[in-house]
């Protein structure tokens, strides 16, 4: 971590001021937390801070054949972008409390009908799961071998037909229930049901830690995460003893997961010395700012013409089997086969745009990078709503869920990082339809008479 920051003064110029800017970006979100559109807007900068500051300091080696002026480029769009979503968020974002989210009363979880909901979703999902891993259970829960070999619960072809539609969808379900195990432990104040919901996460969890993709595992374990930060009412000093404790656990797990993969997990645990074995692990994938230099370097060859929405549009319409659809666009097509080049008729490899260079490809170089920031800002906008009407668990765990996805945008904004989402946001509506009448949430009622929560929300 030291040496990356030591690496900050030797970036170019326009790096450093554009990280200024983010980390001021950051620091008004936080001392605005009062208001749930500046608590997600927060995630959004971190992201960016993520995908587009961290690489070069990481891997420097990776960008010397940038030139200033590629540098200078890169780091004005993503300035473009952060002020778009800053302005636009000011605009188009109600000023809904955060506390909203804690309006809900944790009794009416115990005793309702949610949980058994949950627990029977999950039941037939696992079920139809091992039924393709061939009922073996430990491969399918604890993959300890090599990426990709063993039973495969979820698995299918790039490029697949009907069955690999239905997969897709189960998968997709299956990681839904899961990481709502960890929501329930969170909001819950029953003992015999949390430690219920604990026994579920160690049951189902080691599968997305072990899999080798680092999306699941965040997917799974950070709505419970932001939901323990949101929901319980801890210090500072408990919030980030916490958050430290996450991380160092979620990035040892994820560099023991990439280290490993083509090897099998069980092969760590063979080494001697722990720490040597993952010396040589690191993070790869974050390399945005080079993806999005890459588009600029395409556009001004017109290799790249802008797509306008085009792009946008290919992944929009992602969902369509192609079954039924056989000329459905391959999102990113384009740039990938300027990246990669072709093999055996298709795309060698997928390569992801980034946040900016998405908008970038779809609408030019300086008009681009504001289109993401609307998007992500209308997005903010919903989830700010979501929680005028409904059931308040749900709703506001359908929020925390959204919120935790944002950082895998940071790639893309495709439907195929929010399909998860997708599926609570339908499970939610079709229970709230069922279950009697919407109703308002109790921290709406009061936000604008109270500071403090009604009474019996949670604590």
């Amino acid at each position: 971590m030291l040496d990356m920051l030591w690496n900050i003064p030797s970036q170019p110029v326009m790096y450093q001021i554009v990280l200024m800017i983010l980390l001021l970006l950051i620091a008004e979100s936080a001392f605005r937390l009062k208001q749930l559109r500046w608590g997600i807007a927060g995630i959004v900068y971190i992201t960016i801070g993520l995908w587009y500051f961290i690489d070069p300091i990481y891997r420097p080696e990776v960008y010397e054949w940038l030139s200033d002026s590629e540098w200078t480029t890169v780091y004005i769009q993503v300035l473009i972008f952060l002020v778009a979503f800053r302005l636009t968020v000011e605009v188009l974002v109600p000023r809904t409390a955060s506390r909203v989210l804690r309006a809900f009363n944790p009794r009416e979880l115990d005793s309702g009908t949610f949980v058994t909901t949950v627990l029977l979703l999950w039941s037939i999902l696992f079920l139809i799961g091992m039924y393709r891993a061939d009922f073996r259970f430990l491969d399918a829960l604890f993959p300890m071998g090599a990426r990709w070999q063993g039973a495969q619960m979820w698995s299918r072809a790039r490029l697949g037909g009907f069955a690999d539609f239905l997969s897709s969808l189960g998968m997709y379900g299956y990681l839904m229930t899961c990481a709502v195990f960890g929501l329930i432990a969170v909001g819950t104040r029953r003992p015999s049901l949390r430690f219920g919901m604990l026994g579920m996460m160690c049951l189902t969890w080691p599968m997305f830690a072990l899999s080798g993709s680092r999306s699941l595992l965040l997917t799974v374990a950070v709505p419970s995460i932001l939901g323990a930060l949101i929901l319980k009412r801890w210090s500072r000093l408990q919030q980030g003893l916490f958050l430290a404790a996450c991380f160092l656990t979620i990035n040892t797990i994820m560099l023991v997961s990439i280290a490993y993969r083509s090897k099998g997990v069980n092969q760590f645990f063979l080494e001697e010395d722990y720490s040597a074995a993952l010396d040589d692990a690191e993070h790869n994938g974050l390399n945005m700012p080079a993806e999005l230099a890459y588009i600029n370097s395409y556009q001004l060859e017109g290799r790249l013409e802008p797509e306008l929405g085009y792009e946008y549009f290919s992944q929009a319409v992602n969902f369509v089997p192609r079954f039924i659809w056989p000329g459905k666009p391959f999102p990113g097509e384009k740039f990938a086969a300027l990246r990669v080049g072709y093999h055996n008729g298709m795309v060698a490899a997928t390569v992801s745009n980034g946040l900016v260079g998405q908008g970038v490809q779809n609408f030019g170089r300086w008009i681009g990078p504001a289109v993401p920031a609307i998007l992500l800002a209308i997005l903010i906008a919903w989830m700010c709503r979501l929680t005028k009407r409904g059931i308040p668990f749900l709703r506001s765990s359908v929020v925390i869920f959204l919120m935790s996805l944002i950082p895998n945008l940071g790639r893309d904004i495709t439907l195929l990082n929010l399909w998860p989402a997708i599926f609570a946001c339908a499970g939610v509506f079709a229970y709230e339809k069922m279950n009697g009448p919407r109703m308002v949430a109790p921290a709406q009622k009061t936000q604008l008479r109270r500071k403090k929560p009604a009474r019996g929300s949670f604590q």
